[in-house]
């Protein structure tokens, strides 16, 4: 089961403990979440895991808590505690959050390959072994991928953002990054894209007068006409029609409705799928 668990009120020190004969057993593993004082995006901390059926005391100012309970005997057979490196309690952590944030595009068909995903890679991280890596290559290309995303976006304006430096970044070989991202027609594309998306916001914003040339400069693509057909190659309209159907009110055309491939785009599969290589090989 996995719950998001709000906590009545914030900016509060809390402190528990077990009980001394609990009901579960399970394994909880959490990741807490705070908001900041001013707001915006919460932030969320490092991975917990601990047995209910385990003497436990603990305390903290968390907000609240995205928790995945498994039962005692998932996939590991470990008394009361889990051996995982910080690294792998990382990956376990941004795999948990990109979980969560899927579940409302599942359906009842999915939770076998999700709970077989999970197992997986749970046991890599607990277990590191050849084997457990290889049966447990889906999930972790699906963490390795949005970590990429979240990267891309962030210095989507900087023009050395450049696959060389992604792989880099990510501590993975260029050649596994090219495999990761084959499906959105390669990382290059996926990169491309994502900043002609960001010209066309500009161009649909009205309060945006600059010409267009200039707002194609500002997202790396210097030269007009090259863009111009890079542009309607894209969103099947030119960058001038872009801006006056924005200006106009007129709604673009969706973007998981256009790809080079006829394959769901990669931004509408991140939003929509935590198991990315396993709905791309089914489409």
């Amino acid at each position: 089961m996995l719950a998001f668990i709000e906590y009545p009120g914030m900016g509060y020190r809390r402190r528990w403990r077990s009980r001394k004969s609990p009901v579960f057993d399970h394994w909880a593993l959490s990741v807490p979440q705070t908001i900041p004082a001013g707001g915006g995006t919460p932030r969320m901390g490092q991975l917990r895991w601990q047995c209910l059926g385990a003497p436990h005391e603990d305390q903290g100012e968390d907000d609240g808590v995205l928790a995945l309970f498994l039962p005692r005997d998932f996939a590991f057979s470990q008394p009361f505690t889990l051996d995982i490196r910080p690294e792998m309690a990382a990956f376990v952590a941004d795999y948990v959050l990109l979980l969560y944030h899927s579940f409302p595009h599942r359906t009842e068909s999915d939770v076998p390959y999700v709970a077989s995903a999970t197992t997986s890679l749970l046991a890599a991280c607990i277990s590191p072994s050849r084997d457990h890596f290889f049966e447990a290559q889906e999930p972790i290309d699906a963490v390795i991928m949005a970590r990429a995303n979240k990267i891309i976006v962030a210095n989507l304006a900087d023009r050395n953002l450049t696959p060389g430096k992604l792989s880099q970044d990510l501590g993975i070989s260029r050649s596994r990054l090219y495999r990761i991202f084959e499906p959105a027609g390669g990382i290059s594309h996926y990169i491309r894209r994502q900043r002609l998306l960001k010209t066309r916001d500009a161009l649909g914003n009205i309060a945006d007068g600059r010409p267009i040339s200039s707002i194609a400069e500002e997202w790396g693509f210097m030269d007009p006409s090259t863009y111009s057909r890079t542009f309607r190659r894209e969103f099947g309209i030119s960058p001038k029609e872009a801006r006056e159907a924005g200006w106009l009110g007129l709604k673009h055309p969706p973007l998981a409705e256009r790809s080079n491939n006829g394959k769901p785009s990669l931004n509408s599969l991140l939003a929509n799928n935590c198991l990315l290589s396993h709905q791309l090989s089914t489409t």
